[in-house]
C-alpha cells in the first residue's frame, strides 16, 4: 500500500490536497474502482467522500472525467473483441445493447391500454367460455383477466 503522503507535499495545505487528489485520480484511471485507488494511494474512502462532498479543486468534475476515460477504455476493449469472429456471443450482445439500446433492450414494456385491448380480443376469440362476471372486467387487472381466461380454457373454476 502506498503512503498517503505525497513527496514534497506534506500536510493539508491546498497544494498537498490537490496533489493527493491527482494521485487518487491517476490510480482510479488505472484500476477503475474506488477501493483499489484508495488501497494503491493509501487514501481512505472517507477522504474520497469528503473530497466529493466539498468538491475542492473541482474534484467531482475531474473524477467524472477520469471515470468516463476508464469506461471508454473498457468500451474500446469490448468493441475490439466484438469484432473478432471467434468472440463470445455474449460480447456481441453487450456491444449491441450499448450501441443500439432501443433495438436491443432487455424487456418490452406494455402499457395498460394495450393489455386491455388484448384482453378484449381474447374474450371475443374465446366466446362461449364462461367467465366470472362478479367483478367488472374494467376493475380487474390484466393479469386477473388473463388468469380467468386460462382457468376457463382448462376447465378449472
Amino acid at each position: 500500500m502506498a503512503s498517503n503522503a505525497v513527496p514534497d507535499m506534506p500536510g493539508n495545505n491546498p497544494e498537498a490536497i490537490k496533489a493527493r487528489q491527482d494521485l487518487f485520480l491517476s490510480a482510479f484511471e488505472e484500476y477503475g474502482t474506488i477501493a483499489r485507488a484508495c488501497e494503491e494511494t493509501g487514501i481512505g474512502r472517507s477522504t474520497y467522500k469528503r473530497w466529493k462532498r466539498d468538491d475542492k479543486f473541482d474534484f467531482i468534475s475531474r473524477f467524472n472525467d477520469v471515470k468516463e476515460n476508464f469506461a471508454e477504455d473498457i468500451e474500446l476493449t469490448l468493441f475490439q473483441r466484438a469484432k473478432d469472429p471467434k468472440s463470445n456471443p455474449v460480447i456481441l450482445i453487450f456491444a449491441l445493447k450499448g450501441l443500439l439500446p432501443d433495438k436491443y433492450k432487455d424487456n418490452a414494456q406494455v402499457n395498460d391500454e394495450t393489455a386491455k385491448d388484448i384482453m378484449k380480443e381474447l374474450k371475443t376469440k374465446f366466446r362461449g367460455i364462461k367467465f366470472d362476471e362478479s367483478e367488472s372486467a374494467d376493475t380487474k387487472t390484466a393479469q386477473q383477466q388473463a388468469e380467468d381466461i386460462l382457468r376457463g380454457k382448462s376447465g378449472e373454476q
